[in-house]
């Protein structure tokens, strides 16, 4: 019998048998994947790993990525399956080191001796992909030289160093190096299909990978918080514990964030943070920006010195970014031209903050940072009493352009307002897609935003 030939009954009952088999089979391993219960506990496994590597051998490295803090630092990822390290380790740090170093030595005019050359693992980067990479390399660094980050004057170059649970030797270092040695640890296991049956549960490669999806509202600081509780848990009790978690945890408490952060180059006229309570000081203007409607009531005397934005996370924010953007640059010049300073504050400020910060920045400040105060015609709009017609109407039809503005708007431009907050605030990272609807909402005509509607 072909191929092509149908088979006899009794002879397809075994194939039929065995597709179902296959089919349930890939159901229970996709099951397994998103279990709550197997990504907490590989997580912990994955801790154990670096648990053992930092303190056996580099007890005295810090695991943040802050040069001031010694001559030698470790980088901790993981990373999902068919792969033993993320993209992360094996090229975006060695980018950042080899760009790092040619900017330094570019700036301080370094010798020929200083190491300027890309090192990649050879079992994570082709060498097609390092020869791509490579032509890069320096319009990136001239980028980073022409950008307002100071760069430091480094003794010895930045060198990536590998490891994961599959390396049979840890490197040990001697302080007579001639280079700083940027460590970077794959948490990992590396497993077949990404799932491996343990003892009891299934191991999940890169467990700790989009939280948000499979977490319950667990973050990552509340589950450090209560990382002895989780350990305890049970298949059967993991729900209900992670909701306790949840539900007795603040979002302000467990953001990473502190309260404030001014922006200097702004001559800190504008700060970014969480709420540290739901008033407003006296002497200041507030943006609360939350994913949900706050319970709040504006002050209306004799100025609203609270405006608060509704604004989900992600994609389903992004018109509601977009029109919300208008209105917070609006009530930003009206305080400003007041002499009263402006917070812009939310439970994660890394996101959503930056970007509503980032068009405060371009539109109302110049490329010193000075507050010029343009746009003129939007401190008109009485923010009490805008109703939500008359606000789709200004977002849709206010006639912002590049000509609008002091100055020309770019995407440069608009990076750089991005560069002056993290100066201050390191930790402030948005999503791309905040950044791409705070370059459609300064670059695109009215038309493009109102098929957003």
């Amino acid at each position: 019998m072909t191929m092509s030939e149908s088979c006899d009954e009794d002879d397809c009952e075994p194939m039929l048998d065995l597709v179902s088999i296959m089919r349930f089979d890939l159901q229970d391993l996709a099951k397994e994947k998103t279990s709550l219960y197997n990504r907490l506990r590989s997580i912990q496994d994955d801790i154990v790993f670096v648990h053992h590597v930092c303190c056996e051998y580099y007890e005295h490295l810090p695991i943040v990525p802050n040069l001031r803090c010694g001559a030698c630092i470790i980088i901790v990822d993981s990373t999902r399956r068919g792969k033993r390290f993320p993209d992360a380790l094996s090229k975006t740090i060695p980018i950042w080191c080899c760009v790092v170093n040619r900017a330094v030595a570019r700036k301080y005019n370094l010798p020929n001796s200083f190491d300027t050359e890309l090192h990649t693992s050879t079992n994570a980067v082709s060498r097609s992909e390092h020869s791509q990479i490579e032509e890069r390399l320096d319009r990136w660094t001239s980028k980073l030289c022409e950008s307002v980050f100071d760069l430091p004057q480094l003794s010895r170059p930045l060198r990536p160093v590998w490891i994961s649970t599959a390396s049979t030797i840890i490197p040990q270092f001697e302080d007579d190096l001639d280079f700083h040695p940027v460590i970077c640890l794959s948490a990992s296991e590396h497993v077949e299909n990404g799932v491996e049956r343990h003892n009891g549960y299934c191991y999940v490669q890169g467990s700790g990978d989009d939280h948000e999806s499979w977490s319950k509202g667990l973050t990552p600081m509340m589950f450090w918080r209560n990382v002895e509780t989780v350990r305890r848990a049970t298949p059967e009790t993991i729900a209900t514990i992670v909701q306790d978690i949840v539900d007795s945890h603040s979002d302000a408490t467990a953001s990473p964030f502190k309260h404030l952060t001014p922006i200097t180059k702004a001559h800190s006229m504008i700060s970014l943070g969480i709420p540290k309570s739901s008033e407003v000081e006296p002497s200041k203007a507030l943006i609360l920006i939350s994913p949900l409607p706050t319970c709040i009531e504006p002050i209306t005397s004799p100025q609203p010195r609270l405006l608060s934005l509704v604004i989900p996370a992600g994609k389903a924010g992004q018109l509601d970014l977009m029109k919300a953007l208008t209105r917070a640059i609006a009530f930003v010049k009206l305080h400003l031209d007041a002499g009263t300073t402006v917070d812009i504050v939310g439970a994660d400020p890394s996101d959503v903050c930056t970007g509503v910060a980032m068009a405060v920045l371009q539109a109302l400040f110049n490329d010193a940072g000075d507050y010029t105060g343009q746009p003129a015609s939007i401190g008109a709009f009485d923010l009490r009493t805008l109703s939500q017609q008359e606000e789709n109407l200004v977002f849709i039809n206010h006639p912002f352009s590049t000509a609008y503005f002091a100055g020309e708007i770019s995407k440069q431009s608009i990076r750089k307002r991005l560069e002056w907050i993290q100066q201050s605030a390191p930790g402030m990272n948005p999503s791309r897609v905040t950044m791409n609807r705070v370059n459609e909402y300064f670059l695109s005509p009215p038309s493009m935003r109102s098929s957003l509607r």
